[in-house]
Parts: C-alpha cells; sequence; structure tokens
C-alpha cells in the first residue's frame, strides 16, 4: 500500500473505506452489503445497467444517504461531514 496524507487521516489509511453499505429504493435494493476499500490510484467502476454504479457514486459525497452501513473518506465520515467533498480537491496531497 501507497503511503500518503490527507486531510483527516493518518499514513496508510484508505482515501475510500465502504463496509456494509445498504441503499433501497422503494422495493429494489441498489446495494446490498457492499465492503471495499481503496487506496490512492485510478479506477474504473464497471458493471451491468442497474448495478448500483451511479448509486454509489452518489453516496461517496452524501448526496444520498444510505439505508445502513458506513462510508469514510480521507477518513472523514461521508454521511455526516460533507466537508472531505470541497476538502479534499485542495488539501490531499498524494
Amino acid at each position: 500500500m501507497k503511503s500518503w496524507k490527507g486531510v483527516g487521516t493518518t499514513m496508510n489509511d484508505w482515501v475510500i473505506s465502504i463496509s456494509d453499505v445498504t441503499k433501497s429504493f422503494r422495493h429494489v435494493k441498489a446495494l446490498d452489503g457492499l465492503s471495499l476499500d481503496m487506496e490512492p490510484s485510478i479506477l474504473g467502476l464497471i458493471g451491468p445497467n442497474g448495478a448500483g454504479k451511479t448509486t454509489l457514486l452518489r453516496i461517496l459525497p452524501g448526496f444520498i444517504q444510505v439505508d445502513a452501513g458506513e462510508i469514510k473518506v480521507i477518513g472523514l465520515d461521508s454521511q455526516k461531514n460533507h466537508s472531505w467533498w470541497y476538502i479534499s480537491r485542495f488539501e490531499v496531497h498524494l
């Protein structure tokens, strides 16, 4: 794992950490128990239509609230603290 320094983090933290995230829209589960950790890198999010890609991307900055689970972005809870979205654009140094 690469070493990096970001706001609200210590060395070797994950940039994004997702743990048991579930999100439903009415009776359709868009995400069901999603867990993953991402380090600083370029990544692609691929999958079939309806797989939950857009839902995940809307959840990360806190535009959509999760039904269950926890998401941390640069060490901050993305569901409670939306300031990481603005901070990360200027102060995260990879």
